[in-house]
């Protein structure tokens, strides 16, 4: 009778909190079960059990908690929770199975990486530190690569195929080298071959993101655009399928994706590597400076993930060779007064920055001539409008000849090579004239700096 007394209890309290986050728009993903109203075997067994009701209650909670918090995820949130519901219902009257469905989805919508995403993190503080020791301009890259997941993958693309005298990309017709025979079914099975990018450019990546033996579908779209932009959907292996888990696997719904790359207008990579053995998918978004690198798990919804902040600092130069312009290859050497007065300009950017940040007003970069309006003088205080394509580091002032001239340093989102180093460029013009030169800045970066973020919001979506 006490059982049956809490268990009535039970019942009683999951009717209720179902009206009630029916009322502030859950709707039925989010709803509890409703006991009085059972639909199929697996809510007879929810509602035969006190443990189960009350995980039913506590995940009906925490998915309306996460739909306020990021009501920008409401719809993958919807379709992470709908997926769920199906595969939570094939477990009928397995209590065991039951529970471990609940217990699992609550970790997917907790709101905080977990311990182990805080390990990870920490496993890849520790790995760059130690390699800055040795090598404080490429530890980055060296670390990602150590890291990068190597076997158990395969990659394959769409294949050209003759379109009305022309070609255009589409979907294997042949199962690719690596593929195995099952998974080629799968594939044929699922919708993966609905979607293609700007003239059919489409990707494919075979694998286990989740550790249950079977590998899963990363599906890489080249949507193109005046931002070259890619976009990154994950699809779960499920039984004969692929499954999306979260996101529709749709070009016009964009910004369902796992993650967007930006290749003109951003510096973005990402790299698949193995940390406390889990996958992750390594994004690297780049700025003059700095690197922010976030570790996102496969097939988790989520805006808050662990970040590691990469901070530089960079030996400017001037190399005294110059291209005659920016489409010549032929070399001059520049004269010797305008290399040391521009390298000189370089060196006073950064206090020059600081002077001006402090001050309280718009300070001109060149004095302006006397008797000139407010109007007139703002073409001594900056360079002038940028381009989306660059980044803007900073503007100061050179001087060349006894003239100041007003001078913008640029680059491609921190862009860095080994061998050839930061690519910038230093623009330079009178404030009164319209006639620009341009010069090649290389730059030695030395790692300066790591900062740990446990929960930094991501939205590269």
């Amino acid at each position: 009778m006490h059982f049956l007394g809490a268990q009535t209890r039970l019942v009683a309290w999951s009717a209720f909190l179902t009206l009630l986050l029916t009322l502030i728009g859950g709707g039925a993903y989010g709803a509890t079960i409703n006991c009085e109203r059972i639909i199929n075997q697996t809510d007879a067994t929810i509602c035969g059990q006190s443990k189960l009701l009350v995980l039913d209650i506590q995940l009906g909670r925490v998915y309306q908690q996460r739909l306020l918090h990021v009501p920008q995820l409401a719809g993958q949130l919807q379709r992470l929770q709908l997926y769920w519901l199906k595969q939570r219902d094939r477990c009928q009257s397995n209590v065991r199975c039951i529970e471990r469905q609940y217990r699992r989805q609550l970790r997917v919508l907790a709101d905080q990486p977990d311990q182990l995403d805080q390990l990870a993190l920490h496993d890849l503080h520790g790995l760059l530190t130690s390699r800055t020791r040795v090598d404080a301009e490429m530890a980055l890259p060296w670390v990602l690569a150590q890291l990068a997941i190597k076997n158990g993958m395969s990659y394959f693309s769409n294949i050209s195929l003759p379109d009305g005298g022309g070609e255009k990309a589409a979907f294997p017709l042949m199962r690719p080298s690596g593929v195995s025979l099952d998974e080629w079914r799968a594939l044929q099975a699922s919708n993966v071959a609905e979607i293609s990018g700007e003239n059919g450019q489409t990707s494919y990546t075979l694998l286990d993101m989740d550790g249950d033996g079977r590998r899963d579908l990363i599906v890489e779209v080249y949507a193109g655009g005046t931002g070259l932009w890619s976009y990154t959907w994950l699809a779960h292996r499920q039984g004969r399928r692929f499954v999306t888990v979260g996101m529709q696997l749709q070009e016009d719904d964009l910004d369902s994706s796992f993650f967007a790359i930006n290749d003109r207008g951003a510096n973005q990579r990402v790299t698949w590597i193995r940390l406390q053995g889990r996958v992750y998918a390594a994004y690297r978004d780049s700025q003059y400076g700095k690197d922010a690198v976030y570790l996102l798990r496969p097939f988790i919804v989520r805006d808050q993930v662990p970040m590691l902040w990469v901070h530089y600092r960079y030996q400017l130069a001037i190399p005294r060779m110059q291209a005659e312009d920016s489409n010549s290859r032929t070399l001059h050497a520049m004269e010797a007064s305008q290399h040391t007065a521009l390298s000189a300009a370089l060196r006073n950017m950064a206090a020059e920055q600081k002077k001006r940040t402090r001050e309280t007003v718009n300070l001109p970069l060149c004095p302006p001539p006397e008797g000139q309006s407010k109007e007139e003088g703002e073409a001594y205080s900056t360079y002038g409008p940028g381009h989306y394509s660059y980044e803007v580091v900073a503007d100061f002032s050179a001087w060349i000849s006894g003239r100041c001239h007003l001078a913008r340093l640029i680059d491609w989102f921190g862009h860095y090579d080994q061998k050839e180093k930061l690519y910038a460029q230093l623009q330079l013009r009178l404030p009164d004239g319209d006639d620009e030169q341009s010069y090649r800045v290389k730059g030695l970066r030395r790692i300066s700096s790591l900062q740990m973020v446990p929960t930094a919001r991501f939205d590269m979506r």
